[in-house]
């Protein structure tokens, strides 16, 4: 009886873990459909030869290569998760199509190790995403327990339920979605390894803060 308890409580998690993953490829699927839909109409129109449009289906291209290669290298198998050097080039080289300026302060590869990096790409990514007028970002490892992630410059408010969820301590299954999957998805990752997480925005500067428990 109580095997049986347990069996269909663990079944229930695994579930519930199943459910996130489910709901994180709708959103990699989201993310890539816009881009690749703007790229078919732009090859469509190719035959005019527009430059606008050319230059259109450039830029589609490369939204959709990074996304790829985001996703790609955030997802990748394995505990340690993204060599630091792999990940810090390829935000290095979206920072530049976006005018920001990434400001890695004080990392060492030590500080990367069971999922930290797969935690600290996820997050910088999203705190970039409000930059939309160009920016500056400032990467700063405190220690391997302590980071703090800050963007400054014309900051277009961010998601309101991205917000809530970046200052929750537990995330309630039942209110994740698509349009919120993503912090939902680190902020999971991030209790599981320990991690408890704040966000702050006064003016034209947001902060999230990463630390470790005690």
């Amino acid at each position: 009886m109580y095997h049986r308890i347990w069996s269909l409580s663990l079944l229930h998690t695994l579930m519930s873990e199943s459910e996130i993953l489910f709901m994180m490829t709708a959103k990699i699927c989201h993310d890539l459909s816009t881009p690749l839909g703007a790229m078919g109409m732009g090859l469509e129109s190719l035959k005019d030869e527009a430059t606008d449009t050319i230059q259109f289906t450039y830029d589609s291209y490369n939204a959709l290569e990074f996304k790829l290669n985001f996703y790609r290298t955030l997802m990748m198998p394995g505990a340690k998760g993204p060599e630091l050097s792999d990940f810090v080039n390829l935000l290095n080289k979206y920072a530049k199509t976006k005018n920001i300026t990434i400001h890695w302060q004080d990392l060492n590869c030590l500080f990367f190790q069971e999922g930290t990096s797969r935690l600290l790409m996820g997050f910088t990514y999203m705190m970039m995403e409000p930059l939309i007028r160009g920016g500056d970002c400032y990467i700063n490892a405190i220690n391997k327990n302590n980071f703090i992630i800050i963007s400054k410059g014309p900051v277009c408010p961010m998601r309101e339920e991205y917000q809530k969820i970046l200052n929750m301590n537990n995330i309630d299954q039942h209110a994740i979605n698509t349009r919120n999957v993503m912090p939902a998805f680190l902020i999971n990752l991030a209790n599981s390894l320990s991690y408890t997480t704040s966000f702050q925005k006064e003016n034209e500067t947001i902060q999230l803060s990463l630390s470790k428990k005690k």
